[in-house]
């Protein structure tokens, strides 16, 4: 292989390096057998609510991640740069196992953990947020929609700027008030999540702070998410994908979205693909003007 890349270049093909690994390389053996040495288990996931009050652990929930469909669909993106098929393992969580975890009402911090032989335990906090089905929810874009900018509102927060439209907090607070959720999505990338999550807490505008609510990001890397919405300039696609999931938790007879905030075409097609009226889409130009989706005649600010 490694007198291919200097004669000629190039690396061997696949097919032939597959080839040579099984014919060449020696296999592992085992001096001392073992008989008794047990295999190796199967990995287990735990979800564990935290307290509200004092932190400490709440209800529990294990269970085993050993069944093929266990696991994701194929990373398609991944097979095609790299040949070969790349799988992600997922659980999703069955309404029986939710109702063990014994939820409020609002948001529950929780804890997930993965727990393998030779690997460890792998822990990722999250937030679960309980709703009645009945609430309408108001999803809103961040980039340019709560910051000033696509770019700037991801630099400037972490030399101690903001860079938020005037008067989102009081807007959005006032929409919160009147009973509707908030659900913020972007498509950022999920690694993201932690300075995203800590932006949308530490907003305040004067005392009024952003609601709380779920954040939904891109569940790929940096260089994908960017690859997506600024190459491709497709991250419309991620987001009705996303919308529509949460759809699908709602009776078919409830339609849970009520209206949706963006900055560009691209969220009105997100939001007008999952059925939002275009009537109550609204789009921030700009100059942090909030304009119409449907007459765009109407133009205001948040405050």
């Amino acid at each position: 292989m490694i007198l291919s890349l200097l004669a000629f270049s190039k690396p061997l093909p696949d097919k032939r390096i597959n080839s040579l690994v099984k014919d060449r390389m020696p296999q592992k053996r085992h001096w001392f057998r073992m008989p008794w040495r047990r295999q190796a288990s199967a990995p287990t996931a735990e979800v564990i609510v935290k307290k509200e009050l004092d932190g400490e652990d709440g209800a529990r929930l294990l269970f085993p991640l050993s069944s093929d469909e266990d696991f994701g669909a194929a990373d398609e993106e991944g097979s095609r740069t790299s040949g070969r098929k790349n799988y992600r393992r997922s659980y999703v969580l069955k309404s029986s196992e939710l109702k063990r975890l014994n939820l409020k009402r609002g948001a529950n911090d929780v804890v997930f953990s993965v727990t393998t032989k030779y690997q460890g335990t792998a822990k990722a906090v999250c937030t679960i947020y309980l709703w009645k089905y009945t609430d309408k929810i108001v999803i809103s874009d961040i980039d340019g929609t709560i910051t000033k900018s696509d770019v700037y509102g991801q630099i400037l927060p972490f030399f101690g700027a903001t860079w938020a439209q005037g008067g989102v907090a009081k807007l959005f607070t006032a929409i919160y008030e009147n009973g509707y959720q908030f659900v913020y999505l972007s498509s950022r990338a999920i690694g993201q999540s932690r300075t995203t999550r800590g932006y949308l807490k530490n907003l305040k505008q004067g005392e009024i702070t952003m609601p709380d609510g779920p954040l939904l990001l891109s569940p790929t890397s940096l260089l994908r998410a960017f690859h997506q919405e600024v190459i491709k300039k497709e991250p419309e696609i991620f987001k009705m994908a996303a919308l529509r999931e949460i759809r699908e938790l709602f009776p078919d007879a409830v339609y849970p979205y009520h209206a949706g905030f963006g900055n560009k075409e691209n969220d009105s097609t997100a939001y007008k693909g999952v059925g939002i009226p275009k009537s109550r889409i609204f789009i921030i130009n700009p100059k942090g003007e909030v304009v119409h989706a449907q007459s765009r005649t109407l133009q205001t600010s948040y405050t």
